[in-house]
């Protein structure tokens, strides 16, 4: 007898499992007893003896060859159940691995590969008996209980076609995951989640054992660059559309790691797809991995932003794909990504670059060097920010930490409790106040305070930058809506993210149809701020782009003067100009009115 560690003095299992894979009847029915004895029972006390060396031989028959395939297939199209026992053997030995001697592992796992690879190059006949998801799921599963293995663990990633196989069940899993979308079935009826949970252990597994080799065979095997961003896209899709609790997000990215060693597979895959869709697609994924706690958050966001930077620069003339990115929340996702990011981060440079390729107006990849200096700056140490009394008959200037801020609403800042008990009782304080609470409440703004800070920056570098411009818009409009109050609209929902003059009050459209009516309130309180401001405050409406819940994200701003020169001037430039006067002399008067303000302060509060 036979010393092999699997088999046993049960010679009459010998015998069974030889027959069974030619179709053997009781030698099936005998498989069946076993499946559900050793499954179903839990009795393994003699599973070595009885057990084993039935799978065992079950896996070692010999495979038929094409040309006997070819032949079993002209006798009879439909009759597979000689395969029966293999797929028996593929439920049961996950169920019974630990059970197995160790030096019984390398033998089954090269006869498990071989069967999963017969029956994936048939799969298509063999589908009326079992499913592609069915048969992956399995080699998925078994892969897993092998790598728990030393011995084995070793052997199993240099396996020719482990990562195919791999790839090819990555697939089948997404598009069994939209078809559950498309149909409204739920995932669980297909027992997806502990299939995805597996298949994204064995991904993550794989990027330890990683090389280009590897790559170049998981992309191949997906169906090249083009299809492999396909799969991507159709599974971002899944996760961030579809009602699905999946712990998933991090699968999808650890196939993004596959390819994040070389910037080569990045332009190839970028260049194959359509780069609107997976730009946009990213920045979602980008913005929920900004909110999560999972160890691999930092490595996938890094991924995201390689990604999402080699698309951008590639098409950088692209305008229609920056405001896609805009739309799908760039600026948000970024800005979090940023404050999130470790110190050392090496994707830090390019998410200023990043910044600086899409919005070069702006400056931002020298507001976002000098914002965050060092992370730890960012968070600990920002520089000092001036912001202005909001009692009007005050409007002390000062460094922003020596005001007090009104805790209920977060919205006004005071020099001293006297400024704020004036402002609530005669400076409409008490009528916005629970209104801006409200706003805050519903998140129709979702930024932390820090990232509002650099938000400030932003808008007033874009101020600063187009000053000219902005003023001779607003000249402008003053000339044709002399009773109107000024709001500037920094709209990054179209490319390049300029200011648009609007206004409110009379012969002006009113600043509330920018924005969402839950916030009217809100925006009132500012306004009569601006009212009261004697000429020293202007509003800016700053919206961004849709958020992942779709909810468009604005927010409002005050620009305050430390004198009223600047924004008086622009009324009285605006009311004595004749009507019939050059644009070039109108711009020369909005430049010496810059001029003679040169040492006005002005700041975003």
């Amino acid at each position: 007898m036979s010393k092999h560690p699997v088999r046993s003095s049960f010679g009459l299992s010998e015998a069974l499992a030889t027959a069974a894979v030619f179709g053997n009847h009781e030698t099936a029915i005998l498989h069946r007893w076993l499946q559900l004895w050793t499954v179903t029972t839990g009795h393994t006390q003699k599973l070595n003896e009885y057990v084993l060396p039935v799978y065992y031989h079950t896996l070692s028959a010999k495979i038929p060859t094409a040309d006997q395939f070819d032949s079993m297939l002209i006798g009879n199209k439909t009759n597979f159940g000689w395969i029966d026992p293999i797929l028996i053997s593929f439920d049961v030995l996950p169920a019974i691995s630990d059970q197995i001697p160790q030096n019984a592992f390398s033998a089954l796992w090269r006869r498990v590969l071989s069967w999963v690879t017969f029956i994936d190059t048939y799969r298509d006949f063999f589908s009326a008996i079992v499913s592609k998801l069915d048969i992956y799921s399995s080699f998925i599963t078994l892969l897993n209980k092998f790598c728990r293995h030393n011995k084995t663990a070793s052997l199993i990633y240099p396996t020719p076609g482990v990562h195919s196989l791999i790839a090819r069940t990555w697939v089948t899993a997404v598009d069994t995951l939209q078809l559950c979308m498309r149909r409204g079935i739920p995932h669980q009826d297909l027992l997806l989640i502990p299939v995805v949970q597996a298949l994204k252990d064995a991904l993550l597994r794989q990027v330890q054992n990683w090389d280009r080799h590897h790559a170049t065979e998981f992309v191949r095997s997906v169906g090249g660059h083009a299809q492999f961003t396909a799969v991507v896209v159709r599974h971002i899709q899944c996760v961030l559309v579809g009602p699905y609790d999946l712990d998933d997000i991090y699968f999808v990215g650890s196939t993004l790691v596959f390819v994040s060693g070389s910037d080569e597979f990045f332009v190839k895959t970028v260049q194959a797809s359509d780069k609107h869709d997976i730009v946009v697609l990213l920045i979602r994924l980008l913005h929920s991995l900004t909110i999560s706690t999972s160890e691999h958050t930092e490595t996938l966001m890094q991924i995201c932003v390689r990604f999402i930077y080699h698309a951008i620069t590639l098409v950088s003339e692209d305008a229609e794909l920056v405001l896609d990115a805009l739309r799908a929340g760039l600026i948000l996702a970024m800005v979090s990504y940023v404050c999130k990011a470790e110190a050392a981060s090496p994707a830090l440079e390019q998410v200023s670059n990043l910044f600086k390729a899409i919005l070069p107006q702006a400056s931002v990849h020298r507001l976002s060097l000098i914002k965050t200096g060092s992370l730890k700056r960012y968070h600990f140490a920002k520089p000092p920010s001036w912001f202005e009394c909001d009692n009007s008959k005050c409007a002390k200037i000062d460094i922003k930490r020596k005001l007090r801020r009104c805790s209920n609403c977060n919205l006004f800042y005071y020099c001293s409790k006297e400024c704020q008990t004036a402002d609530w009782k005669d400076g409409g304080h008490r009528a916005s106040c629970q209104p801006q609470r409200q706003h805050r409440i519903n998140f129709l703004f979702p930024f932390p305070t820090r990232d509002l800070s650099f938000l400030r920056l932003l808008v007033h570098d874009i101020f600063e930058q187009t000053k000219v411009n902005t003023l001779l818009a607003q000249v402008e409009f003053l000339r044709t809506w002399p009773n109107s109050y000024v709001v500037n609209v920094v709209d990054f929902n179209h490319y390049p993210s300029t200011i648009q003059i609007k206004g409110y009050g009379e012969g002006g459209s009113d600043v509330r149809n920018l924005t969402d009516e839950d916030v009217s309130g809100y925006l009132y309180a500012l306004r009569e701020r601006a009212r009261r401001g004697d000429g020293r405050l202007q509003l800016f409406a700053m919206r961004l782009c849709p958020t992942p819940a779709g909810v468009v994200s604005q927010h409002v701003f005050t620009l305050r003067s430390s004198d009223s020169v600047l924004f008086k001037g622009v009324r009285r430039i605006a009311r004595e100009t004749p009507a019939g006067i050059s644009k070039d002399s109108l711009r020369r008067r909005v430049e010496e009115l810059i001029a003679a303000t040169k040492h006005s302060r002005t700041f975003i509060q």
